[in-house]
């Protein structure tokens, strides 16, 4: 599963597609499928920053790496200034994930717990956190939210294994891929279609998956020639993003247009690039690391 520690190590739609559209081509690939607008880095990062999230307005959330070793979420608003970092009120371990932003704004996230391998998630508007567990389980992350508030993540006995969940104004429908050891909601549109990511006992690799708004789910959804693939965003337009490893254990971003196309991307002379969320406009936030291995954040647009 791509959760928040996986990512940092590694760094659609059954309604509209049959299964074997996700199977296309290589020959859809396209390096230059974005046009890059503007990078950034968090003010006083170390060298690691996240973009998990965009909002209509261009606003991103994410997280960074500061020099005492925390983790600490942000927002990088469309004017270009930064929030104050991101401290979830139940944060004892110097952890805190800013996965998610919608237009309120509210940001959406999880603190993690290394006692007890366990994530306990969270919304803020205006500074007001909101606290939010899935009654009876040991960790729950929240990981994406739409206009509506609306949000995804998953729930289990501990940070690693887990069932996929989507919240619909306090309604909680849960859910899991059949055979899967774990499966997480990544990101969620205004149409409340979900996509994210599960693994199976028999394979370690990362496989993504889309849910419908009636609850149907389509998957494998794998990059072609990929060995593992994690779905990370949707618009309203059913344009998913997300990020691939490639046969030589090298990461790039990917975005999927219907019907059948892939659409790969690497950030110019980077050994590693991710795409975190994709907005209406066509506004996509993600990370790229540079040749001495610094991470730092990219907003683009498809082309």
């Amino acid at each position: 599963m791509y959760n928040r520690l996986t990512l940092q190590l590694l760094a659609a739609i059954a309604a509209f597609f049959v299964l074997p559209l996700f199977r296309a081509s290589a020959h859809d690939q396209a390096e230059n499928s974005i046009q890059i607008l503007v990078t950034y880095d968090y003010p006083d990062a170390t060298g690691y920053i996240n973009s998990s999230g965009i909002n209509d307005r261009g606003d991103v959330a994410g997280y960074f790496l500061q020099p005492s070793g925390h983790f600490r979420g942000f927002v990088r608003f469309a004017d270009g200034s930064f929030s104050p970092p991101i401290v979830a009120p139940n944060d004892t371990m110097g952890i805190t994930y800013a996965t998610d932003i919608n237009g309120a704004p509210t940001v959406c996230g999880e603190s993690y717990d290394s006692r007890n391998d366990a994530y306990h998630g969270f919304l803020v508007t205006d500074r007001v956190f909101t606290l939010f567990d899935i009654e009876g389980s040991g960790s729950t992350t929240v990981a994406g939210i739409n206009a509506s508030g609306h949000f995804v993540g998953d729930f289990g006995p501990d940070a690693s294994t887990g069932q996929g969940y989507i919240d619909v104004d306090g309604v909680i429908s849960t859910f899991s891929i059949p055979e899967a050891t774990s499966t997480i909601a990544t990101a969620i549109n205004g149409f409340d279609m979900v996509v994210g990511n599960y693994t199976l006992a028999s394979d370690i690799y990362v496989h993504g998956f889309f849910r419908g708004a009636a609850g149907e789910l389509t998957y494998p959804i794998d990059f072609p020639g990929s060995i593992q693939t994690g779905m990370r965003g949707i618009n309203n337009h059913r344009v998913a993003v997300g990020t691939y490893t490639d046969s030589n254990f090298v990461t790039h971003g990917f975005i999927f247009k219907p019907p059948a196309t892939f659409l790969s991307f690497t950030y110019p002379g980077a050994s590693y690039t991710t795409l975190g969320g994709i907005n209406d406009r066509g506004l996509i936030c993600g990370d790229y690391r540079d040749s001495v291995s610094i991470r730092h954040g990219f907003i683009g647009r498809i082309r």
